[in-house]
């Protein structure tokens, strides 16, 4: 109820948990040479397609500038034509950190295919080559260009695991679940990421009743356009109850999404630093 309440009155000092629907996330524009961009708005269909919510416009920024320089997809923002135009490659052509596809014609389908899997949530690749990138500054002690990807680093894994996360529920039209509290069971329903329902056993009750009953009498939410028809800050505190070791699933429509990928965000080992700002 509180978050909700955040969301809805919008206080002018709750900074974390204001206007979680407006989040930033990435995803790749429709033209013939695809590049990054930031968007507010995801719809639920897309949610294979872009990475995120991440916390901040700067948190985005990072993770763009990382898939960038790790994959060599195009920095530049303008939209260029299927056959060049004549016009005369960037600086970034003449650094060796774009193969200019205005100049050549040619497709990036390489670094296309690579963002697309990071955006699904498949960052082990470029956080592997990421970590390899900060050992070596690091070694030419090189520390504050090291730091600096290092927060890039950052952002982008938070982002792979605020998908796994937001994925994971509002993935699942209905989840129905039961968890150990004293020496009865607290049961939930939640309906795309949104808590529905929930109630606790009187002594004796099975929680699988208890949460066919729920689940009965509880009406279906309509399935929502948005992925982030929810408070993000919402899904998060579900989410964490739900990993909890004493919780028992009665009824999943997607159980498939609740696991974790060896290759997203949550399987990723982070430097820990003493003088790391991610939130930033």
């Amino acid at each position: 109820m509180e978050v909700r309440l955040i969301d809805e009155l919008d206080p002018p000092y709750n900074r974390r948990s204001r206007r979680t629907a407006q989040r930033p996330w990435l995803v790749l524009t429709n033209e013939p040479f695809p590049r990054l961009k930031v968007t507010r708005k995801v719809r639920l269909a897309q949610m294979g397609e872009a990475l995120g919510p991440l916390t901040s416009g700067k948190q985005a920024t990072r993770a763009v500038e990382l898939l960038q320089a790790a994959t060599g997809l195009r920095a530049c923002t303008a939209r260029l034509p299927a056959t060049p135009d004549g016009r005369s490659p960037c600086h970034l052509y003449e650094l060796g950190k774009c193969d200019a596809p205005c100049l050549t014609g040619r497709p990036q389908s390489e670094q296309v295919a690579a963002v697309q899997a990071a955006l699904a949530g498949d960052v082990a690749g470029v956080a592997s080559h990421t970590l390899g990138r900060i050992k070596a500054l690091a070694g030419e002690e090189r520390y504050e260009q090291a730091a600096g990807e290092r927060d890039r680093l950052y952002a982008l894994v938070a982002g792979a695991k605020n998908l796994e996360e937001l994925r994971s529920l509002v993935g699942n039209r209905r989840i129905v679940a039961a968890r150990r509290s004293g020496r009865g069971w607290d049961v939930v329903v939640m309906d795309y990421g949104m808590l529905r329902a929930s109630a606790a056993t009187r002594p004796g009750e099975e929680p699988e009743d208890l949460g066919a009953w729920l689940d009965a009498a509880t009406e279906q939410l309509h399935e929502p356009e948005f992925a982030l028809h929810v408070s993000h800050d919402e899904v998060r505190l579900l989410s964490a109850w739900l990993m909890h070791e004493d919780v028992r699933l009665i009824k999943v429509s997607r159980p498939d999404l609740l696991t974790r990928s060896l290759a997203g965000g949550c399987a990723v080992q982070l430097p820990q630093l003493p003088d790391s700002h991610p939130q930033d």
